[in-house]
C-alpha cells in the first residue's frame, strides 16, 4: 500500500471540475485507514458527466497520489466524485479505470467492489470470488459517467447503500484502486576524451558507438516512465439525515 497524506487547500485553485468547492478535510487514524466524512444530500444526484451540480462540497485531497475525492449520501445511494489532479494521471484512468471496493465492518477486506472504466457501458461487480455485469446507467442499482473536458478528469459514481450494505450513521471500508504514472528525466553524462585524442595523438578522439565527445545527442535527457498500481483505504462515515 503506498504513502498518502491529505492536504487542506482550496481545490478549485489546483483542480477544476466544474463543482462548487468548500473544503473541510480531517486527518484521524482508524484501524481501516484515514477516516472521512460524508454529508447528507437532500435530492438525489444527476450522474450524467457533466459535473455540473453545486453542492457536492466536500473535497478531499490526497497530495501524493494527486486525485481528490467528494462524498454524499442519502438514505439509499452514496455518490462519489473521484477526480484527477493532473492531466497525467487523467489518461491512466481514462485507459486503466478505478475500482471501488467496500467493506460494511469498517476494515479493509474487499467485500463488494466496482470496476469502472470510462467508455463501458457496464460497471463489473466483484462480491468475493463472483463476478457480474450491470448496466452503468444505473437500472440496477449503481452507475458511473465520466466528465472529461480541456484536462480535467472525474469518475462521477452512485452505489446503493444496500448493495454494501451500509446505513446512514455507520462506518464502511473504502478502497480505491487505480494506476498512476511516473516520469523520470535522467540526464546523460558521458566521460569526454581530450581534444587532441586518445593517447595525445592529433586529429579528433571518437566517443562511444564512434560518435565524436561532445555530440549532442549524448547530452539528451532520458525520460524514463513507470506504471504503478496505488490502493488508498479510508474510513467512509456516512451522513445522517439532517
Amino acid at each position: 500500500m503506498t504513502r498518502w497524506s491529505v492536504d487542506k487547500i482550496d481545490l478549485m485553485k489546483n483542480l477544476r471540475t466544474g463543482f462548487a468547492v468548500a473544503v473541510c478535510l480531517f486527518l484521524v487514524a482508524g484501524c481501516g485507514g484515514k477516516k472521512i466524512e460524508s454529508k447528507w444530500t437532500k435530492k438525489a444526484l444527476v450522474v450524467d458527466g457533466k459535473a455540473d451540480d453545486e453542492e457536492f462540497p466536500y473535497e478531499y485531497w490526497f497530495k501524493d497520489e494527486r486525485v481528490a475525492l467528494s462524498v454524499m449520501n442519502d438514505g439509499e445511494y452514496i455518490y462519489f466524485l473521484f477526480s484527477a489532479g493532473s492531466r497525467m494521471l487523467a489518461r491512466t484512468l481514462g485507459d486503466l479505470g478505478v475500482v471501488l471496493w467496500f467493506d460494511p465492518a469498517g476494515e479493509q477486506n474487499k467485500v463488494y467492489g466496482l470496476r469502472l472504466l470510462q467508455g463501458q457501458d457496464t460497471i463489473s461487480v466483484m462480491k468475493g470470488k463472483d463476478s457480474s455485469q450491470v448496466p452503468a446507467n444505473g437500472e440496477q442499482g449503481p452507475a458511473f459517467a465520466v466528465f472529461s473536458e480541456k484536462g480535467d478528469y472525474s469518475y462521477e459514481i452512485r452505489v446503493p447503500t444496500g448493495a454494501i450494505p451500509a446505513t446512514p450513521g455507520k462506518k464502511i471500508g473504502l478502497g480505491i484502486e487505480f494506476t498512476t504514472m511516473h516520469v523520470k528525466v535522467k540526464q546523460k553524462t558521458q566521460s569526454r576524451m581530450p581534444a587532441g585524442g586518445p593517447g595525445g595523438m592529433g586529429g579528433r578522439g571518437m566517443g562511444r558507438q564512434g560518435k565524436p565527445p561532445g555530440d549532442p545527442e549524448d547530452d539528451k535527457p532520458k525520460i524514463e516512465t513507470k506504471l504503478e498500481e496505488m490502493e488508498i483505504w479510508l474510513q467512509l462515515v456516512l451522513a445522517e439525515r439532517e
